[in-house]
């Protein structure tokens, strides 16, 4: 009797398990293209500065607006959308500090950005504080304490302030005054010394903010808020008796004071402080405050919000300001669901907005799925979620799944919904009322990166481990990582036909990453790399099945092979970072890092 190795009939096996090209046949209806957005995200500062609004986002722009906020559009600072941490305005020139990207100069309203410091000083400083106090330019950071720029260059100034975390700048007369880890310090010298003013505060008080105010002086910190009447040389807690106790951050334009504490939160003085009410509408998570045409506007973790009746009521005003990650995107019948950094977005095929969902899931939202009539929610922390109304209610689902780990990847499967996670994988047969750990070879509790599923054909990716196969529906695992790099990341897995394709990340250097396509050759049971693929040194995001065309999203743009083993070519879109895709209609929308939704017909 003939007698076949077991990696012969491993490869039979899995032959006849490959799809069949018919699953990946597109609808024949008519092209829909995406609705601009979703709008919202971080927005980490914002100022006012004549007739302009300006905006600094987490995803690296700094927005404008000249209609009071109503429409927003990205300037061109040229910063590679490094977080932008901080503004300040001085006369008609803008400056902004950034998280790790020195600090950019604007004469002409954000239409041209100039990089005040080069590349090799700015290394490991976050710009957290920037202020303009006569021809100085204060610079806070969070590592390397208070300095002024002079020319191309930032010199020290912490004479004095034991902590080298700035959070914010502010002068008075003769004095300026920072917020530091250790809460206020004063400098009487141009900044030239300081001393540090705790007398009467908590110790480990990390402070947030110094404001002047109707004669008095506020800070506001981990330990809570106090006030001063003598410049700082004793503070109170009276403020506490009105606001309350813990931790607190403050904000101030004009005589309008704004504080948020995380036990009883948002309050709002229209007196400099004296008085305070309570903000029963406010928006989540102030992050900054300005006035602008007599109105108040707020930056938030959640995108800019407006104020017409001193902070009774406020509108969101984010039209243009795309400044959240898209990660990932679910078609749901006539909905297309996205899941970003801001929460979960959706959208109506062919209509003109994106809504951000009130309920369920507010941040930092990693992946989407549908499974059995509903849409499913994981996230970066916190677990999973499921809604049966279109997003209107979500149930958090728990039933055994760890909500410490995140959730990268949600994928359906006849009755199972698979869940990837930095903790392993896991499934559920009854709609996520109980899941159940599947561990992967001996590994129950591993950094997952990716899965394919066909029936009951497994393919998984574990971190620095390669790809494991089961044909059982994870009862036993097979290491699949012949010809693969050692210590590889598996991004991602695609079909193209018959052809299995992964993007494989190596890390030549410390800090450097390089990806490649792979292929997968289920004769030998082997990889190897894909021919003519992306151009060397871009990163390689995802990978989208369209038809018969095989697209790869890189960090520069779109490519494509219409036939397995054929090199990509680059398509002409407007697409650039594109983090996951999706089939609608006949075309992809693509998420993308900074700039929303956008849409590529195929």
């Amino acid at each position: 009797m003939l007698k076949l190795s077991s990696q012969l009939v491993l490869a039979l096996l899995l032959f006849t398990l490959l799809p069949s090209p018919l699953l990946f046949s597109t609808s024949a209806s008519a092209q829909v293209m995406p609705a601009p957005g979703p709008f919202g995200g971080k927005v980490n500062a914002i100022v006012s500065n004549g007739e302009f609004l300006f905006a600094a986002t987490e995803t690296g722009d700094v927005y404008a607006s000249k209609d009071n906020g109503a429409r927003w559009q990205a300037t061109n600072i040229g910063n590679n959308h490094l977080e932008i941490l901080s503004l300040a305005a001085d006369g008609t020139t803008m400056y902004a500090g950034t998280r790790n990207g020195g600090i950019f100069r604007t004469s002409d309203n954000g239409a041209s950005w100039k990089q005040l410091i080069s590349p090799r000083e700015v290394i490991g400083k976050n710009i957290t504080a920037l202020r303009m106090i006569g021809k100085q330019l204060f610079v806070g950071t969070d590592i390397e304490g208070l300095m002024v720029l002079k020319g191309n260059e930032l010199i020290p100034r912490n004479e004095g302030i034991i902590s080298t975390s700035i959070q914010s700048i502010m002068a008075d007369g003769g004095a300026i005054y920072v917020a530091t880890g250790d809460g206020p310090a004063r400098s009487r010298d141009g900044g030239k010394t300081w001393q540090m003013i705790l007398n009467d505060l908590p110790e480990l008080n990390w402070g947030h903010t110094v404001i002047r105010a109707n004669g008095k002086l506020f800070t506001a910190g981990s330990k809570g808020a106090f006030t001063s009447a003598d410049g700082g040389d004793s503070w109170n807690g009276f403020i506490q008796a009105q606001i309350g106790e813990g931790y607190c951050e403050m904000w101030q334009s004009g005589s309008v004071m704004v504080a948020e504490l995380r036990q009883s939160g948002a309050w709002i003085s229209s007196d400099a402080g004296t008085t305070w009410k309570q903000m029963e509408n406010a928006p989540a998570d102030i992050v900054d405050l300005t006035t602008h045409r007599g109105q108040l506007v707020a930056a938030a973790t959640t995108g800019i919000y407006r104020s017409s009746d001193k902070g009774q009521t406020w509108q969101p005003q984010m039209n243009g300001v795309t400044a959240t990650a898209v990660n990932d995107l679910v078609e749901f019948g006539e909905m297309v669901f996205a899941a970003t950094e801001n929460g979960v977005y959706s959208t109506a095929k062919g209509d003109a907005r994106w809504q951000r969902l009130p309920a369920g899931p507010d941040r930092w939202v990693r992946s989407v799925g549908k499974h059995n009539g509903a849409v499913y929610a994981g996230m970066n922390y916190g677990g999973i979620q499921r809604t049966t109304d279109n997003g209107a209610s979500w149930i958090p689902l728990s039933g055994g799944f760890p909500e410490d780990k995140q959730v990268s990847q949600l994928v359906s499967n006849g009755s199972k919904l698979y869940a990837v996670t930095w903790g392993g994988l896991f499934v559920t047969a009854d709609d996520g009322e109980t899941w159940k750990n599947i561990p992967i070879g001996e590994q129950a509790s591993t950094v997952m990166t990716a899965l394919l599923v066909n029936g009951d054909t497994l393919w998984a990716a574990i971190s620095g481990e390669g790809i494991f196969t089961s044909t059982d529906a994870g009862t036993r695992w097979k290491r699949t990582t012949k010809g693969l790099p050692e210590g590889a990341d598996i991004n991602q897995l695609a079909w193209q036909g018959n052809t299995l394709y992964a993007i494989v990340r190596t890390f030549p250097s410390f800090g450097r990453v390089s990806d490649q396509l792979y292929t997968f050759n289920p004769a030998t049971t082997s990889w190897r790399k894909a021919p003519g693929g992306p151009a060397k040194g871009e990163e390689l995001l995802c990978l989208i099945s369209a038809g018969s065309q095989l697209v790869v999203a890189t960090s520069n743009g779109l490519y494509s092979s219409s036939t397995p083993g054929k090199p990509f070519k680059a398509i002409t879109s407007e697409v650039t970072s594109g983090r996951c895709g999706v089939l609608v209609g006949d075309g992809v929308w693509f998420g993308t890092s900074w700039g929303g939704v956008r849409g590529v017909r195929f």
